[in-house]
């Protein structure tokens, strides 16, 4: 990673934890900032509203998710296929004991045949992004043959 990249991605890390500390604070401040000004009419009520999503937005880090961009989306994707078969097993487990049905057990190794193959798809997709992986997977263009005549 070259050093531009580096400080780029601390920025946006910083600024992530800025923001997602931040967000609260001034949500806060403005439905005190609301409720102090008092007023009449429907002004503090919408600054208050105001407020109120700010806090919220603070509480689902959505201010970080404004700033970071995934990139290895393989293999988050393949992570998530990985823990649903990890529970899969967990269920085929529970009913493959000593006494369980021939069902039972070949449903138990399906799942573990399944979840090494997920492990080798891991190992495959690491450190790379869906443009990487495409060019990867792209098919080779066949010679064009030459016709003499």
């Amino acid at each position: 990673m070259s050093t531009s990249t580096g400080s780029r991605w601390m920025w946006r890390d910083r600024m992530a934890r800025i923001l997602d500390s931040g967000l609260p604070v001034v949500g806060v401040a403005t439905v005190m900032a609301a409720v102090l000004w008092g007023g009449g009419g429907w002004g503090p009520i919408w600054m208050a509203v105001a407020g109120l999503l700010l806090v919220e937005a603070g509480v689902w880090r959505l201010g970080s998710r404004l700033v970071h961009e995934r990139r290895y989306l393989p293999l988050r994707r393949e992570v998530q296929r990985f823990t649903s078969l990890a529970v899969a097993l967990h269920h085929a487990s529970t009913g493959a004991g000593a006494e369980a049905s021939p069902a039972a057990r070949e449903s138990r190794e399906e799942t573990l045949a399944a979840l090494r193959a997920s492990v080798d798809r891991i190992v495959a997709v690491a450190g790379k992004t869906e443009e990487e992986l495409r060019t990867e997977r792209a098919p080779v263009a066949a010679p064009v043959p030459i016709i003499e005549g």
